[in-house]
């Protein structure tokens, strides 16, 4: 091998690593272990409000409207009966018992069901305002039937806690949850679940489902936990496989198993240092580690049993490797990392996180590779067994004479498919439905559709509307447009449920006018109605106030509006023209709708916008890295062809194939940037070396390259695919889609570094 004096250098170093093995294993175990040690500042957030930063205005927005009502952080005990009506004796018996016992959960501020809303009616001249099943036990069946044609009756319990056809209701429970204890959700969790068990045992008959709110955090905890605990082990058992039937050596096993845990743990420790937390996507970044740093160990180690069996002894066929190896792993690694930062210019934290902590464990890996894998190689004494060879050096030998003869063939096919699939990519429909994240045999998505078409939907609008002065509510006009905003909000097809202080008010006024059903609309003046609403406050039980519906100075009023199964392009639609609708009819009553429905129909945008930031930075220093690498300008923007075509080819494979892609989705060209650039260096670097120092023509050229590292790129394929196959069994939808779409574009890499770049870099250097 001839050497150049940076050759030299690391010869002298790899020796230096060798004489000192114990020391530099025992130094790097030190340190690792260190670094290391920071991990136990992690912890893990369960809130979805993690994906919005603390900037995002929609969040501001809607933390505003909580702070001015109450939290909306609510759980839907779902109760039904497979066969029959709830109002029975029993069923009605056990919505008390549920109801009841719902007050003395940990948490808990209020509780609503049909059991204790507010029934009201006129005695005489006076209001009655009480609990519409208050005492199950001396109702008879026609006071159950009585009370039945209430509750259908009123539009602010149908479709939100009773079913039109009365099989199905709910008991929601609203929440004040301490910021302070991050436990305090799965022990809540945990008192939920053995009251609806409970529920069960004694009502055998009835089925209770879990859904709202905290139910979506809770999933977003227990399904990072389930990768965690599932796709982890999974991965090194795969990573074990994967040596073991490569290399055929205990020692190299062991030592590939210490690097990539090493690179983890390293990764895990400075995201604690640096006070990071995990959450259900972030937490996927150690299984991305262990993915990419398998392949720097491996380039290493085949190497070595190469030149071992070549003749020359372990610790020469070590430093040779170690030689040959150094740079390109440098580059890959040193790409990596800068494709997975760029994803800090993405406006979603854990995205960021997710990219940061990628990128200390690449870095981490390679520090590894060239520092504790030569040296703790060096401790043990190896035979030269033959590796298993995916795919033979001779097969690559035929392939690379196929290309070359076909040349012309191969670049024009490429290019019409090429062309077909990058034009497919606008049929790609955004969908950020935070249901759908989670797989269709999570519990949580269970309960949840069957909520959705059986009773009501878990995606919300909400609008605080403001009146002119204090105590506002109550004017005529207000009203008035309260009243026209809802009635044109039930109108519209996607809307379920619409809770607004005008449906209060109509029934007030048809209950001090004797009930007359012809009085069921709106006060005709400011005084009745402030008087009305008075006397209602005044008649509700504690912990059944208006606090979540009128803020204090009755100077605005709180819309919720319930959708049905929607998309978030619906979502963002529905939004829209409410605001439209606000603005033409109701100007001085004009505000925004938020809620955790509208901040994900948005969050696509917002990243979308960052992220092509993220994009064109990234491949800005990675060009220049490439063009220093390859002491090419040429070449090194040729190499941009073959690391960004594989992306935009999986997009459209994507829009074919599934058709909708989520915010994680979205970001696969930016952390793919990094990781698929290692084909192209690899084989770009072997291309030249031929041409440069061999002086072959460009197809001898393009042999060589085949022939010498087209086996390495193969198996590094295959690692890295398969460890992204094994994140793509998560049940979480942003880490399964985007790990199956990543997965597509190092497949689609792989064939483009084969069967484009080649007769390409042919057309360009014609002999």
């Amino acid at each position: 091998m001839n050497k150049n004096r940076f050759d030299l250098m690391l010869e002298r170093y790899a020796l230096w690593l060798i004489r000192n093995r114990l020391w530099v294993v025992v130094g790097s175990l030190l340190m690792a272990v260190g670094i290391a040690s920071g991990a136990r500042h992690l912890y893990f957030v369960d809130d979805y409000r993690a994906y919005f930063s603390a900037e995002n205005p929609q969040l501001l927005a809607f933390e505003e409207l909580e702070n001015t009502y109450t939290k909306n952080d609510n759980i839907l005990f779902i109760v039904s009966h497979p066969s029959a009506s709830i109002f029975n004796a029993e069923t009605l018996t056990a919505l008390e018992t549920l109801t009841n016992a719902s007050w003395q959960l940990p948490y808990s501020t209020r509780v609503d069901s049909i059991i204790n809303f507010q029934h009201t009616y006129a005695e005489g001249d006076e209001l009655v305002v009480e609990d519409l099943f208050g005492d199950i036990e001396s109702f008879s069946t026609n006071d159950i039937k009585a009370k039945q044609k209430v509750a259908l009756a009123e539009p602010r319990l149908l479709n939100r806690i009773i079913s039109p056809d009365a099989k199905v209701t709910a008991v929601m429970v609203t929440f004040q949850m301490p910021e302070a204890d991050p436990a305090a959700l799965a022990k809540l969790t945990l008192k939920v679940r053995q009251l609806a068990a409970d529920i069960r045992q004694t009502y055998p008959s009835l089925e209770i489902r879990l859904t709202g709110e905290l139910m979506i955090n809770t999933a977003f905890q227990e399904i990072g936990n389930k990768d965690a605990t599932h796709l982890t082990p999974l991965m090194y058992l795969t990573i074990i496989l994967v040596v073991a039937l490569l290399l055929k050596s205990v020692v190299a096993v062991v030592a590939v198993v210490l690097l990539v845990t090493l690179s983890v743990l390293v990764a895990l420790g400075a995201a604690g240092w640096g006070g990071l937390f995990l959450t259900v996507t972030s937490i996927a970044a150690p299984t991305m580690i262990m993915t990419l740093a398998i392949a720097d160990a491996i380039h290493i180690l085949v190497s070595m049993f190469g030149f071992m069996r070549e003749g020359k002894t372990q610790n020469e066929a070590l430093i040779s490797s170690f030689i040959i190896n150094f740079s390109p792993i440098l580059i890959t690694s040193v790409t990596t990392a800068v494709g997975f930062l760029t994803l800090n210019f993405v406006d979603v934290p854990p995205f960021k996180d997710f990219g940061n902590i990628s990128a200390m464990g690449v870095i981490a890996a390679f520090m590894l590779s060239v520092i504790f894998l030569p040296a703790f190689i060096s401790c043990f004494r190896l035979q030269p067994k033959q590796t298993l060879n995916i795919v033979s050096v001779s097969a690559l030998g035929w392939l690379a004479d196929v290309v070359i003869k076909n040349r012309k063939v191969f670049l024009l096919s490429m290019l019409v498919i090429f062309g077909l699939l990058l034009t497919a990519i606008p049929r790609n429909e955004v969908n950020n439905e935070i249901v759908k994240f989670f797989g269709p045999e999570i519990q949580f998505r269970q309960d949840s559709d069957y909520s959705l078409k059986h009773l009501t939907g878990l995606y919300t609008v909400e609008y605080s509307l403001p009146a002119l002065a204090a105590n506002g509510v109550t004017e005529p006009q207000y009203l008035a447009h309260l009243e026209a905003f809802t009635k044109w909000l039930r109108k519209r097809p996607e809307v379920m449920h619409v809770s607004a202080l005008s449906d209060i008010m109509k029934r007030l006024n048809q209950n001090l006018h004797g009930d007359d059903v012809n009085w069921y609309r709106l006060p005709d003046s400011k005084e009745l109605a402030s008087q009305y609403l008075l006397l209602y406050e005044l008649s509700l039980p504690f912990g059944r106030d208006l606090n979540n519906e009128i803020n204090i100075s009755k100077s605005a009023s709180r819309i919720v509006v319930t959708l049905g199964d929607v998309s978030t392009n619906e979502i963002k639609s529905f939004r829209d023209a409410s605001e439209s609708w606000l603005k033409k009819n109701a100007p001085q009553q004009f505000t925004y709708g938020v809620g955790a429905s509208v901040m994900f129909a948005d969050i696509f945008k917002r990243s979308t916008e960052t992220m092509i930031n993220g994009v064109l930075v990234g491949m800005l220093i990675i060009s220049a890295i490439l063009i220093f690498a390859l002491k090419s300008l040429k070449y090194g923007v040729l190499s941009l062809l073959p690391n960004l075509l594989p992306a935009g080819l999986a997009f459209g494979i994507w829009a074919l194939w599934v058709g909708q892609v989520n915010m994680a989705v979205s970001l696969v060209m930016t952390m793919t940037l990094g990781i698929i650039v290692d084909d192209t260096v690899h084989f770009m670097s072997k291309y030249l070396r031929a041409r440069r120092d061999y002086k072959y023509n460009s197809a001898e050229s393009v042999r060589y390259a085949f022939t010498s590292v087209g086996l390495a790129l193969v198996v590094t394929s295959v690692a890295l695919a398969a460890g992204f196959a094994i994140m793509a069994q998560s049940d979480f939808a942003l880490n399964a889609d985007s790990s199956l779409l990543t997965l597509i574009t190092i497949v689609l890499a792989l064939i483009v570094d084969f069967l484009f770049l080649p007769p390409l870099l042919m057309l360009v250097d014609k002999d």
